[in-house]
């Protein structure tokens, strides 16, 4: 992610999000990118930045998939369940990582190396799975400044988000 927004123009730089090494004075858009169990001065941080008008891209994970060869040139994924731990923070903000597995038609093929004489020869399959989700430039959100100038992302193992505002709520 950090070579395709520099070559974009976008300065990147990584920090700590700690009490030391806090988001940069100008930040317009923080970039969090599989975050694991985020310590509360990191949340702190992250909510101290949105209070302040940035804007927040963050890619979570809830599940890690093996792909798994079985006979006939079938894969089968397998999938290892992940806590990335951010609802507590995004809730707050009317949202959260929903628990399922987010998964669209317009997918696109990786490369996976074989196993046993396959790998020796430097074989590797092609497997195109709904979990490999390329968006194309269509579906980029013009209006965003880190979105608007991107013609395609693969989005690899993603999670859906989901509102959580109750309908009653509202005012008609």
């Amino acid at each position: 992610m950090q070579m395709g927004l520099e070559s974009e123009g976008y300065p990147v730089s990584r920090i700590a999000l700690s009490e030391k090494s806090g988001i940069p004075e100008g930040t317009q858009t923080l970039a969090v990118v599989e975050p694991g169990h985020l310590s509360e001065r990191q949340k702190y941080e992250i909510n101290r930045f949105l209070r302040g008008g940035g804007s927040l891209f963050m890619a979570v994970q809830n599940y890690e998939f093996n792909y798994k060869p079985e006979g006939m040139g079938a894969i089968v994924l397998v999938p290892s369940e992940k806590d990335p731990g951010v609802n507590d923070l995004l809730s707050s903000w009317g949202f959260q990582a929903d628990p399922r597995v987010l998964a669209d038609n317009q997918s696109e093929a990786i490369q996976l190396s074989g196993g046993g004489q396959a790998a020796a020869l430097g074989i590797s399959i092609p497997v195109k799975l709904p979990v490999q989700i390329l968006l194309t430039d269509a579906e980029m959100n013009t209006k965003l400044s880190i979105t608007s100038r991107l013609s395609a992302f693969f989005y690899l193992w993603g999670v859906p988000s989901r509102s959580i505002r109750s309908r009653s709520r509202r005012k008609d």
